[in-house]
């Protein structure tokens, strides 16, 4: 559709240069009076400059006033055409617009859907950039074996160019550079497992041989109290031996007095008289088993006893 609006705008046209021109040669009465009174000071102290500033106000106010009734009668007729104009055009033009707007409304829902997606691969594009570049992050302080399968899983990345478009260098770039350091973490890792695993072995047989050295420690002590016992033990039994052997010669010595009053001569009898005294001869028969005397031992009390017997 062609509006033929030709004719009412160079009617428009001559008024407006009808108007600029009117403009123009009031500009320059204004002009002539801002010079007449360019370097005029206003002071009223006076009575001459009291009636001096009266009279410029008498001369210049019917300018003022002239030029503000032509603005009023010349944007009448321009403003009551106005205020037409939008009264006419504004139901046609929302009348045309009824027509088109389902149309438009139409293809701004495909738009809508349009952007939605690409929001949506933006916001995808976004996460997986950051994903490529901070993977090596997630493997610090990992061990080898992890960071081994971390590279395994992450070599099967694919940047598809359809979902990064210009952002397609970026992520590749990206990719490399985070594939090289995996690739030297890993091989870190690898060196410190070692080195920890030597000093763990070292440690260990550190650990070994001062356990040996501590079971051999507690073996000699064993052994040192065992001696220091059995050496406390027969001291116990040969002090044991002596107090008996000097309690039994003691008791094998007979009273003189006894048997010079018991016995004479013609009957003279101090096996019968010792026996009655005391009972030694049990003694002697328990002694080896009670005190634990060899038969040397044994012998040798024999042999003191023996004389008081005859």
């Amino acid at each position: 559709m062609k509006l033929d609006i030709e004719k009412t705008e160079i009617a428009l046209n001559v008024a407006t240069t009808q108007i600029s021109e009117l403009i123009v040669s009031l500009n320059s009465q204004v002009a002539d009076i801002e010079e007449k009174y360019k370097g005029v000071i206003p002071d009223a102290s006076t009575k001459e400059g009291y009636d001096t500033c009266k009279a410029i106000r008498k001369e210049v106010m019917p300018t003022k006033t002239a030029l503000e009734k032509a603005r009023v009668t010349l944007k009448g007729p321009i403003t009551e055409a106005g205020k037409f104009i939008d009264q006419s055009f504004n139901p046609l033009i929302e009348r045309a617009l009824n027509v088109y707007k389902p149309f438009v409304d139409a293809y701004q829902e495909v738009d809508k859907e349009k952007q939605r997606f690409e929001n949506l691969r933006l916001a995808e594009v976004t996460e997986q950039l950051y994903h490529i570049s901070n993977i090596a992050m997630s493997c610090i302080g990992k061990t080898s074996i992890v960071i081994a399968a971390t590279i395994e899983e992450f070599s099967e990345f694919q940047i598809d160019s359809k979902i990064f478009r210009d952002k397609t260098d970026e992520a590749t770039g990206s990719f490399n550079n985070s594939m090289s350091v995996l690739g030297d973490m890993y091989l870190q890792a690898v060196r410190q497992e070692e080195m920890d695993a030597k000093e763990a072995e070292m440690l260990a047989r550190q650990e070994a041989r001062q356990a040996e050295m501590n079971a051999q420690q507690a073996e000699m002590d064993a052994k040192q109290a065992e001696m220091i016992a059995r050496e406390e033990a027969f001291n116990k039994k040969m002090q044991a031996q002596s107090t008996i052997q000097q309690q039994v010669v003691e008791e094998t010595q007979p009273d003189v007095e006894q048997v010079n009053i018991f016995c004479d001569e013609s009957s003279y009898e101090p096996l019968q008289l010792l026996k009655k005294e005391e009972t030694i001869w049990d003694k002697l028969t328990n002694f080896e088993v009670e005190v634990g005397l060899s038969k040397g031992q044994t012998e040798w009390l024999t042999r003191i006893i023996t004389p008081y017997l005859k």
